[in-house]
C-alpha cells in the first residue's frame, strides 16, 4: 500500500519529518482509502522517510531500498542490465553480483548521474563451518570507505581460495569486516542452507559468529518467492533473529527486470546447464525474482515492517565516495644508491641503450639521441616513470620464468625507451614507428 502526504513546498528527494506533518493519506494505486490516517496506523516504523515529489503537493513516501539484486554482470546467471536497474530504483539500491564486484563502476556512475544512491556490494561465496568451500552465500555491502576498499580486497583474495567459484573464509571475513554491512542471503546461505537440511545447532553457531564479526551490521535476511524451503526456513530465521536480538531485513534475489523476463531467464539457465527448455530443474524454483516495486514489497511483507524499514537504515548507513579518474600505482622500492623513480629510471634507460646500440653507429646517431632526450622529457613530465618501471620489473620477471614474452604490440612499440629497457623488442626508429602514437603531451591519457 502507498502512504501519500499531501503537503506543500516539498522540494523532490527532501526529507520529511513525519512528526510534523498533521495530514496523512493511504492509497492502493490512485485510490483513496482513508484520510488523516494516525502516524502509529499508517504502518511506518521511523520518524524520517524519503519522499519522492509526485506532483505539485502530493508526495509518496519511499518505504523500501532494494538490497539484493543481480545484473549480467553476475555471469551465466542474471540477465538485468545496468542501466535499466538504475531506472527502476526508486531512491537507494544495491549492487551485489555474484562473487564479484564487476559492473559497480558503471552501476556506481549511473546511479549517481540519475541522483540516486549506489549501494556496492557483493554476494560472496563463503567456506562452511569445516572450512570447506562449499559456495554458500553471503551478502557483503559496503557502508563507508574502509568498507569499500575492504569489499575489494575480499573480493581480489577470493580468487585465491577458489573452487568452482571464488570464497571467501572465514579468517577473511575476520581480517576485512569493518566497514561492511552483512546479511545472510538466500537460500544459498550458510544459515538459511542448515535450518533447511535440520541443522539447527550449526545454523545458530553461524549466525553467532557472524553476530561476533560484524556486530549491528549483521542482519538476517528474509525472502518470499513461494518456495517450500522458505516455508520451513523463514520461521527459523525469524526466531533466531528474535532470540539473538539480529534485526531483519525484507529482500528479493532479483535476476532480471520485469515478471514477463523469467523465460529469457529459463533460456539462459538452460544454457548455463547444458539442458533444453523441456527438461526438468531448469529454472529457479518459485518466482518474483525480478525487480520489486515498494508497492509490491509492502503488499509482500505488510505482517512485517520492520523488515522493510530496515532496508531503508542500512541504506542511510551506506556512504560511499568512489574517487574517478585516480590511478592508485603500486608502490615501487627503488634500490640504493637511487634516491627517485626518476633516477632509476633514466639508470635503466641509459644501460638499456648502451646494451642495444654499443658499437654500432646508432649509439652516436644524432637521430637516436634526439629521439631518446625527448622521450625522455615527456615521460618525466607526464609522470610515467613509475609505471614504466614496473611494467619493465614485471617483463623482467616473466622472462626469468621462461614465461613467454613478445615483441611487443600496439602503439607501445613506437616507443624507443621501452626498446632500450627490454618492454618490447623492436627498434621503432628502424621500423618508423610514431612514438606519439604511445604517449603524447596534448593528450594526457595513462600509456597502454
Amino acid at each position: 500500500m502507498k502512504v501519500k502526504i499531501k503537503t506543500k513546498g516539498l522540494e523532490p528527494g527532501k526529507r520529511l519529518d513525519l512528526k510534523k506533518v498533521d495530514t496523512w493519506s493511504l492509497w492502493d494505486g490512485n485510490t483513496l482509502l482513508e484520510e488523516k490516517v494516525p502516524i502509529p496506523d499508517a504502518g511506518l516504523g521511523l520518524d524520517h522517510y524519503k519522499c519522492i515529489a509526485n506532483d505539485e503537493d502530493t508526495v509518496s513516501v519511499v518505504r523500501f531500498a532494494d538490497l539484493h539484486r543481480h545484473s549480467d554482470n553476475s555471469l551465466r546467471d542474471g540477465i538485468l542490465k545496468v542501466p535499466d536497474m538504475v531506472k527502476h530504483t526508486e531512491y537507494a539500491g544495491a549492487l551485489t553480483d555474484h562473487g564479484n564486484l564487476y559492473g559497480f563502476v558503471e552501476y556506481y556512475n549511473a546511479m549517481k548521474g540519475a541522483g540516486k544512491k549506489p549501494i556496492i556490494g557483493m554476494e560472496a561465496y563463503q567456506e562452511n563451518l569445516r572450512g570447506e568451500l562449499s559456495g554458500n552465500h553471503l551478502i557483503l555491502l559496503a557502508k563507508n570507505d574502509v568498507g569499500y576498499k575492504n569489499l575489494i580486497k575480499l573480493s581480489s583474495e577470493s580468487f585465491e581460495h577458489f573452487y568452482r567459484k571464488p570464497h571467501v573464509t572465514w579468517e577473511m571475513l575476520k581480517q576485512y569486516h569493518e566497514g561492511i554491512i552483512c546479511t545472510t542471503a538466500c537460500l544459498g546461505g550458510l544459515i538459511p542452507k542448515s535450518f533447511a537440511n535440520g541443522d539447527r545447532e550449526s545454523a545458530y553457531y553461524a549466525a553467532k559468529q557472524l553476530l561476533k564479526i560484524f556486530g549491528e551490521d549483521f542482519y538476517i535476511e528474509i525472502q518470499r518467492h513461494g518456495i517450500k524451503d522458505e516455508e520451513l526456513v523463514n520461521p527459523q530465521l525469524l526466531g533466531l533473529a528474535q532470540e539473538l536480538n539480529i534485526p531483519i531485513v525484507a529482500t528479493t534475489d532479483s535476476h532480471y527486470l520485469r515478471k514477463e523476463d523469467a523465460y529469457a531467464h529459463e533460456v539462459m539457465m538452460c544454457l548455463k546447464q547444458d539442458l533444453t527448455i523441456d527438461m526438468p530443474h531448469r529454472r529457479y524454483e518459485g518466482t518474483g525474482y525480478h525487480l520489486h516495486s515498494s508497492e509490491e514489497m509492502e503488499k509482500l511483507f505488510s505482517d512485517l515492517p520492520e523488515a522493510l524499514d530496515n532496508t531503508l537504515r542500512i541504506a542511510d548507513k551506506c556512504d560511499v565516495t568512489v574517487k574517478m579518474g585516480d590511478v592508485n600505482l603500486p608502490n615501487y622500492e627503488i634500490p640504493a644508491p637511487f634516491a627517485t623513480p626518476l633516477e632509476y629510471f633514466k639508470h635503466i634507460c641509459k644501460t638499456g641503450f648502451d646494451k642495444r646500440f654499443q658499437g654500432r653507429p646508432e649509439h652516436e646517431d644524432p637521430v637516436y639521441l634526439e629521439r631518446y632526450d625527448y622521450e625522455m622529457s615527456v615521460i618525466e613530465k607526464m609522470g610515467f616513470e613509475t609505471y614504466f618501471l614496473i611494467v619493465w620489473d614485471f617483463i623482467n620477471y616473466a622472462r626469468s620464468v621462461s614465461v613467454y614474452i613478445g615483441p611487443g604490440r600496439g602503439s607501445a612499440a613506437g616507443s624507443l625507451l621501452a626498446f632500450c629497457m627490454g618492454i618490447t623488442d623492436m627498434d621503432p626508429i628502424r621500423f618508423n614507428l610514431l612514438f606519439e602514437r604511445f604517449l603524447n603531451p596534448e593528450r594526457v591519457s595513462w600509456p597502454d
